[in-house]
């Protein structure tokens, strides 16, 4: 979803700004914020307030005026055009063109990382318009995924031109906060407020880093934490395809001096050999290369209301066709099947072979509509041959099925008990060939006394050889069999309880004695996935802290396989320990399997990683899990550590 939706206006915004009327809010930073708007010939454009306490600085003031002015002159390949710029009722503000579309930040959070092709021309698109930004003499200071659009035509830089004066403590707010969003800002504009080009270089190389391996390579953390980890840590880019691999570690050098210009990124980009032909050269690239069927929420939807319309009025050529009556289930088929929308095809295509078309149906569908159907086929003669212990009467189906007047016990028979039970239950195994009279026994019950004292002998003694052994067990020992047995088994079994007894109260008492000298090992949790990323807890160390110690340090053993096609960079950060108030604890340090500190490490496709992340906690938070990402921009997994 692109920025056309906005939010509603909140009471305390005004509905117009000069002569524009405002229609929704498009977002909110730290200059100002940033309003759909209309003008007198009602097109859409961006209008941003800015703040009214740097309008009260009269040196902002007129730092912004000249630098709006020079913005204007920014040619509009890759930016924003700026249109206007105006003060009413005490706001500056600033007009700039609308551009319609998704931005960056929200791209890679809804779809994820980009593919390499898009993440190349979307490093050309940015570079170009730093390179005509800094040609006019100004410099964003803002750059970041927010910040960027991607359109249907390509890559759009907004937001800039927007003055953020150097000659006052503007880089701080009354509170002594540094400006702007973290991660995105150069260490020597955080540490010594020093704004050049160099700094929208810095922020090319972390965009795209973060936008090719799906998290952020200095990590997570405030302005400082991640300005002192882009000074003295550099990140692992083994991630990023060439040569943007090389590229993004020379913009995000910790010295400013050693950053290539934009134009120098532009023009390794696209192999151009100077500046003008590079912009041609950037020109044709994204005119060819930039496809925007990779972003689907710039798609109107079209294909998918397509797919989904023919299939409510399939049911109205069925009900044409010759086959009405066989048609309903198929109906009742397709409605579960969304995504078969041929098969509800196939039965209307084929109408001549019906037969077939019911017998295929009958083999991956089990409804029980189609079970009395079946009972009326061949099949189910052999249900009453097996009820009825005649296998010479091939007949038996259709006097099972209703001449006989004992119709209602075969009916019951065949239905629910033809496969399983009735035949095993009455007659054994061997009988069926050896006794013809078990016709006689199933028509009349009560002759079988009869048979079994005279007529049968056969059955006779195996009858009763079965039928009197529990009378016989019972009468040979009343109770002088089993008084004695009782006494000398309640000792026996006195003494067995005793020793069971004694061994659970040994087990119980070592468990305990265990759970009260641990180690904190808890043991081993997992796996859970998390993107292409599966994580697994193999132990977890978090020792008591010191009298006189404030926090204490948790180490969490952990197995991390990639399953995916892609290279993927785990970054100690972007891990998180859940303590018992669910409140997140964002990691420290990674170690590798000998125990060194790494920054970070890149995890190859079918590879594993065995470490430790480390966690420095106050000494009072009770670990109870941990919350592993396979980025900055993933939902995240849970694993219990107790």
């Amino acid at each position: 979803m692109g920025r056309s939706a906005g939010t509603p206006l909140k009471p305390e915004d005004p509905p117009e700004i000069g002569p524009y009327e405002l229609v929704s809010r498009l977002g909110s930073g730290g200059m100002g914020t940033v309003y759909l708007a209309r003008g007198a010939d009602r097109v859409k454009v961006a209008l941003k307030a800015i703040r009214r306490d740097f309008t009260a600085d009269p040196v902002y003031r007129a730092r912004f005026h000249e630098e709006v002015s020079n913005a204007r002159k920014v040619a509009s390949f890759c930016t924003a055009r700026v249109l206007d710029h105006g003060e009413d009722r005490g706001v500056l503000y600033l007009v700039t063109e609308y551009i319609d579309g998704i931005s960056l930040e929200n791209q890679l959070i809804e779809h994820g990382a980009l593919p390499p092709s898009v993440l190349h021309s979307a490093a050309v698109g940015v570079a170009a318009a730093l390179t005509a930004i800094h040609a006019a003499g100004l410099v964003h200071r803002d750059l970041k995924p927010a910040n960027v659009m991607l359109t249907l035509a390509g890559p759009r830089v907004i937001d800039f031109g927007l003055a953020r004066s150097t000659h006052v403590a503007s880089r701080h707010t009354n509170a002594g906060m540094v400006m702007g969003t973290p991660g995105w800002i150069a260490p020597e504009q955080v540490f010594e407020g020093h704004t050049s080009p160099a700094g929208d270089v810095f922020a090319w190389g972390s965009l795209i880093a973060y936008a090719g391996l799906g998290g952020h390579p200095f990590g997570e953390g405030d302005a400082y934490v991640m300005a002192a980890r882009a000074r003295t840590a550099p990140p692992d880019l083994r991630g990023l395809p060439a040569p943007l691999d090389r590229l993004v570690a020379a913009a995000i050098h910790p010295d400013p001096a050693r950053r290539p210009a934009a134009k120098q990124l532009l023009l390794e980009l696209v192999g151009a050999a100077d500046e003008p032909a590079a912009q041609l050269a950037a020109s044709k690239h994204l005119t060819n290369a930039w496809n925007p069927s990779e972003f689907p929420p710039l798609h109107h939807m079209t294909p998918p209301a397509e797919r989904t319309g023919p299939r409510p009025p399939m049911p109205s050529p069925v009900d044409h066709t010759a086959q009405r009556p066989p048609m309903p289930p198929p109906a009742e088929r397709t409605g579960p099947r969304p995504p078969m929308p041929p098969s509800a095809e196939r039965p209307h295509q084929a109408p001549p072979p019906s037969a077939a078309d019911h017998a295929g149906s009958r083999t991956p569908m089990p409804p029980s509509a189609e079970r009395p159907h079946q009972a009326q086929m061949p099949p189910m003669p052999s249900a009453p041959e097996h009820t009825g212990a005649r296998p010479p009467q091939a007949p038996s189906a259709a006097e099972s099925t209703g001449p006989r007047p004992p119709m209602p016990a075969p009916a019951e028979r065949p239905g629910p008990r033809a496969p399983q039970m009735p035949a095993p239950a009455e007659h054994p195994g061997p009988r069926p060939p050896l006794m013809p009279p078990p016709v006689d026994r199933t028509g009349n019950i009560p002759l079988p006394h009869h048979q079994a004292t005279g007529q049968s002998p056969l059955s006779h003694h195996q009858t009763t050889g079965q039928g009197p052994l529990p009378p016989h067990t019972t009468g040979q020992g009343p109770l002088p069999g089993y008084v004695p047995p009782r006494r000398r088994r309640s000792t026996f079994t006195g003494c067995v309880t005793a020793l069971v007894i004694a061994i659970v109260l040994l087990v119980v008492v070592l468990a305990t004695l265990a759970w009260i000298f641990r180690s904190s090992a808890i043991g081993e949790e997992g796996p859970v996935k998390d993107g292409t990323l599966t994580f697994a807890v193999t132990n977890t160390k978090c020792p008591k802290a010191a009298k006189s110690a404030t926090h204490r340090s948790c180490q969490v053993m952990v197995k991390v396989n990639n399953v995916g096609q892609e290279a993927r960079v785990l970054y100690p950060g972007q891990q998180k320990l859940i303590d018992k108030d669910e409140a997140l604890h964002g990691g420290n340090k990674l170690l590798d399997k000998g125990g060194a500190e790494i920054t970070s490490t890149r995890i190859a496709p079918s590879q594993s990683f065995t470490g430790t992340l480390v966690f420095d906690l106050p000494r009072s938070i009770e670990p109870a899990g941990l919350e592993v990402h396979d980025s900055d921009l993933s939902p995240g997994a849970r694993l219990a550590l107790g």
